[in-house]
């Protein structure tokens, strides 16, 4: 475990603020929390000062009691209330918490920070904010809103500070769009689940079923619409074969859950096409075990953190031959060309088939995955830089 006392490299007490308050999406959830988690375990003096949106996912999150870490609770808005309130947030509510706690460094897990502070790190966590192609195909209410996150970023990045980016292809679109004049870019992959857990593929159990997972939330770049493509063009096939997709979307998220769910019952998919939900953290991996594969068909991710996850399960992953995909996956991915529906099915139909090359590719996913930093490790590397 780290010691936050190399935050400063001084033994003298220090105070950090850590904006969270942006994390609401699942992937920047799953890092806050981990985050969280381990920061709780340190011994140092040093002292936290953690900003939280006040939802479901971080009102019952549970922590190790230490006095050195607080919480603070903001009421999350939408619509124009959100707007608004990031406003008076960024604009007076964190000066005020910097200047109150007399905080020393600024640690920002959600991709923004227009005003300038001493010793200030974002952990910038969405492609779209540097990746144009995903940014042109959003629609045009989402156009909009993205706009006003490009915005924050730009100013982010004027305001001078360090970034986190997680893999080599995000550091080079960022370079390639914004210089390094003002910017500090560092290259943290997202740690690797099982940091401590030896698993032997051998005895993973058979799957009863021959399931594909996609675990993903609705969003135009996340690309469901190819599971529905795939799923109507080969239904006798994967009606015969007993292929299912197992997908997890909340009909809450926005208007377009709806429509895609509509779509698979208007189609005659719902045996096919399964919506299981959003997955509580603690059941994800009985699902990676349940699963013949896991399918991620996204056309653009920061990271792709259900990537790592399942590959740490020694779980197959089908994903389409893209730069991000390579950067994760690299050896150890089953690449199909992209959008290709059918070069889509004869892989997947192959690893059914062909139980030698499941079991290959069992093995290649558990060894990619032990080249990623385990938990700790990534931590350690983040405080590191402040």
């Amino acid at each position: 475990m780290f010691n936050c006392c190399m935050l400063y490299n001084m033994n003298k007490s220090k105070m950090c603020l850590v904006n969270s308050y942006n994390t609401t999406s699942a992937g920047t959830i799953e890092i806050t929390s981990m985050f969280l988690k381990e920061l709780c375990d340190n011994s140092s003096n040093n002292k936290y000062i953690v900003l939280l949106p006040k939802i479901e996912k971080f009102s019952n999150i549970f922590l190790k009691y230490n006095e050195n870490i607080k919480l603070i609770y903001f009421h999350s808005f939408s619509g124009l209330l959100k707007i608004i309130f990031r406003i008076i947030f960024e604009l007076f509510i964190i000066p005020f918490l910097v200047y109150y706690y007399k905080v020393n460094a600024v640690l920002v897990l959600g991709n923004y920070a227009p005003l300038p502070f001493r010793n200030k790190v974002v952990f910038m966590q969405y492609s779209f904010l540097v990746d144009d192609n995903i940014f042109n195909e959003y629609k045009i209410i989402d156009k909009f809103s993205n706009l006003v996150r490009k915005g924050l970023f730009w100013l982010t990045v004027k305001s001078k500070c360090k970034i986190i980016v997680q893999s080599d292809l995000i550091r080079n679109y960022t370079i390639r769009k914004y210089g390094t004049k003002n910017i500090d870019i560092y290259v943290f992959p997202n740690p690797r689940i099982n940091a401590s857990i030896v698993i032997d593929v051998d005895e993973i159990e058979g799957v009863k079923e021959n399931l594909l997972l996609y675990i993903s939330r609705y969003y135009a770049h996340k690309n469901h619409i190819f599971i529905l493509k795939i799923a109507k063009k080969y239904a006798n096939e994967f009606r015969n074969k007993n292929i299912k997709f197992y997908i997890t979307l909340d009909p809450k998220i926005n208007n377009g859950v709806y429509h895609f769910l509509k779509a698979i019952s208007d189609n005659n998919l719902g045996d096919i096409i399964i919506n299981i939900g959003e997955i509580p953290k603690e059941s994800v991996k009985n699902h990676y075990k349940n699963s013949l594969a896991l399918i991620f068909p996204s056309q653009a991710e920061s990271f792709g953190i259900p990537i790592l996850e399942a590959m740490s399960e020694g779980l197959p992953v089908i994903v389409p031959d893209l730069p991000y995909t390579r950067s994760i996956c690299s050896y150890a991915g089953l690449y199909y060309k992209n959008n290709d529906v059918d070069d889509a099915y004869n892989v997947i139909i192959k690893i059914i088939i062909e139980n030698n090359i499941k079991n290959i590719y069992r093995k290649l996913s558990l060894e990619r995955s032990k080249e990623f930093p385990t938990i700790d490790q990534w931590i350690r590397n983040i405080i590191n830089i402040l």
